[in-house]
């Protein structure tokens, strides 16, 4: 937006622009009551009079860009203050691009090597991450935990080379975010939690679900094992993301269904109702 608090939104409406807003990134629609942003470094929420204020100020905003906008992009499990049918981002993806791959020397340990690169540790639950390497190791498992924390992308990028699989959160709504996608171009799967998977299959078409080991957060050890046990599995799986993203989620892809927006051919499936979705996690 041009203006802060989306003013000028009624002024290009006026005077006939087309308005095409996304709001389907993590935090721009998501309440802040189950938006683990808000928790702090030992894990709790911030009062409870500030997350009412910040609830009610998200809920306006929401409900103005719907009402103000030709189009709203959104995602399933953050649509709660969506007032308008919205096209489901799960449609486009993701799109990212790596144009230059960190050279990867010989792997000189026995270990599987896990990635794990929380932007805040609390809200992807490093913690419970943490404890469920520990209880595999303790198990006998050979497996070794790589945390890159605060560091630039070029260390991530070179981590994710040198890996075997990544977990990525324990409390996502979508089975491949940003760090996850990333991993997907090197061809290295990713674990990741969450709660609103059966949900989430019921608006995104089958070839359009992104290939990821999800799982429920109480399932994290059992789907960190599998990826750790079956070497064939998770080399599969990690093609099979490989592929999704680079046929799927590159930048043109994405770009030309944007044009289509513009241009106002949008195919029906890409709308989602918000009232058809129910989600409290």
């Amino acid at each position: 937006s041009i203006l802060q608090g989306n003013r000028d939104l009624p002024l290009l409406k006026l005077f006939g622009k087309r308005v095409i807003c996304n709001i389907a990134h993590g935090s721009d629609a998501r309440p802040p009551y189950v938006d683990g942003a808000y928790l702090d470094d030992d894990g709790q929420h911030l009062d409870i009079h500030v997350l009412e204020n910040l609830t009610e100020n998200l809920r306006k905003r929401c409900d103005f860009i719907g009402r103000h906008a030709d189009l709203v992009l959104g995602a399933p499990l953050t649509c709660h203050f969506i007032s308008v049918p919205f096209i489901n981002l799960f449609q486009f993806g993701l799109p990212y691009n790596l144009r230059r791959f960190p050279e990867s020397g010989p792997k000189n340990e026995s270990a599987i090597r896990i990635l794990h690169c929380p932007s805040h540790p609390q809200a992807k639950g490093t913690p419970r991450i943490r404890e469920a390497i520990r209880s595999l190791q303790q198990k006998g498992r050979d497996l070794r935990l790589v945390e890159v924390i605060g560091q630039p992308n070029s260390v991530v990028l070179q981590e994710l080379a040198r890996c075997d699989f990544v977990v990525d959160q324990l409390y996502s709504d979508t089975p491949m975010a940003g760090f996850a996608t990333e991993a997907a171009w090197f061809g290295k799967p990713a674990v990741v939690g969450g709660y609103g998977w059966d949900i989430l299959k019921k608006h995104i078409p089958e070839d359009m679900f992104p290939p990821s080991q999800i799982c429920y957060p109480d399932e994290l050890e059992e789907a960190i094992e599998r990826l750790v046990t079956d070497e064939t599995y998770r080399l599969e799986l990690g093609e099979r993301a490989r592929r999704f993203v680079q046929e799927k989620w590159t930048a043109q892809r994405v770009a030309e269904k944007y044009i289509r927006l513009i241009t106002g051919d949008v195919p029906e499936e890409w709308f989602t109702n918000p009232k058809d979705v129910i989600y409290l996690h």
